[in-house]
């Protein structure tokens, strides 16, 4: 039973979490399976400064509640680096482009 798809983004770190939560057996287990990648600043020049980064993948969690879960590290030869391009940003949206050219649209969640 799937609960939601949502992403985290630290304000500390550039660290950024996919989560998909879900319910296993029935409904009666949550589960949140969380992609964890890092974003890195790439300034080949001034025109790009702050709007280039590299996004790494770093590993997968699997939590069962906030303190039971397993961290399934990515071996180096499985881990992706992709370029992530910022096209736009203010305070509540984010439209980026991905090295393939996919866009993706961040609205921020009412908290």
């Amino acid at each position: 039973q799937l609960q939601g798809l949502y992403m985290r983004i630290h304000d500390e770190q550039s660290q950024v979490e996919i989560v998909l939560s879900s319910k296993l057996f029935f409904g009666k287990v949550p589960v949140e399976i969380v992609f964890c990648t890092s974003l890195l600043a790439t300034n080949y020049d001034e025109e790009t400064a702050g709007l280039l980064f590299l996004e790494k993948f770093e590993d997968v969690d699997i939590r069962f509640g906030p303190s039971n879960g397993w961290t399934l590290p990515i071996p180096s030869n499985w881990q992706r680096f992709r370029h992530l391009e910022i096209t736009y940003l203010d305070d509540e949206v984010v439209v980026a482009r991905g090295s393939g050219g996919d866009p993706h649209i961040l609205v921020r969640a009412a908290v």
